[in-house]
């Protein structure tokens, strides 16, 4: 996740992969440097789900997406965040996105 914002814990998670395989991206900063996590974006007022799902997965990755289907919503409580002065509770929109072909 990069550039969370500390006023909300509302983030939008895209799953790009199938049954055999997933794209995971390597955190180079922030407090999931070196781990490896889903294309997260916070969800504001700017963009649609799908649109800030489909920039955040170009950014980190570098590929071209649309939502396929979303898979709900989870709330997550993470104490440890706190000592970086983030939410430790997250909320979670999971959305599986397929490559978008260019025809």
């Amino acid at each position: 996740m990069i550039n969370e914002p500390t006023s909300s814990p509302l983030f939008v998670c895209g799953i790009i992969g199938d049954s055999t395989a997933m794209v995971l991206n390597k955190c180079l900063t922030g407090p999931f440097k070196n781990r490896y996590d889903l294309v997260t974006a916070p969800v504001t007022t700017r963009a649609t789900l799908s649109e800030s799902v489909s920039q955040i997965a170009q950014l980190q990755t570098g590929l071209k997406t649309i939502i396929s289907k979303q898979l709900g919503t989870i709330q997550l409580t993470i104490p440890a965040l706190a000592a970086l002065e983030l939410p430790t509770s997250l909320i979670n929109i999971w959305q599986i996105v397929k490559f978008k072909l260019n025809i």
